[in-house]
């Protein structure tokens, strides 16, 4: 718990070289770990590494949490890149979080945010409830 707070300290001086290096050396790491160095990275728009940090974080068997892809979806949106857009909604369809309103919600940000108002509409309009973030949204890009 105490790295992961300085892990967070280092962060928040955006000193990502410090928490990247105390990241590395720590035996053993927990989900808010992964978090706040992926969170860290998209944060400063790093964003090809903290999604690469993403992969490596699924590879190793960690299973992200609302933290984790709301970080993710942030450095998806920042590449502007449709295939790893798509990439990360075929992992929210196959971990069941589809369903999640926040992650709905959060996804369809990613995809307009990117430039595809169309699969964000997509999102939105599969939602079993939409709600006004959602339609916030959708004016947003509008």
């Amino acid at each position: 718990m105490s790295c992961n707070i300085l892990i967070g300290g280092f962060v928040q001086k955006r000193d990502l070289e410090s928490a990247h290096r105390l990241f590395d050396e720590m035996p053993e790491r927990n989900v808010a770990t992964w978090n706040v160095m992926v969170m860290g990275l998209t944060q400063f728009e790093f964003n090809e590494a903290g999604l690469s940090l993403f992969s490596r974080m699924r590879g190793l068997g960690f299973m992200p949490d609302g933290f984790t892809l709301g970080s993710v979806f942030k450095g998806c949106a920042g590449l502007k890149d449709l295939n790893s857009d798509w990439q990360v909604h075929r992992y929210v369809v196959k971990s069941g979080l589809e369903l999640n309103s926040v992650v709905g919600n959060s996804l369809a940000h990613m995809y307009m945010k990117s430039g595809s108002l169309g699969e964000g509409e997509k999102v939105i309009a599969a939602m079993p409830i939409t709600n006004v973030v959602a339609y916030n949204t959708l004016i947003n890009a509008l």
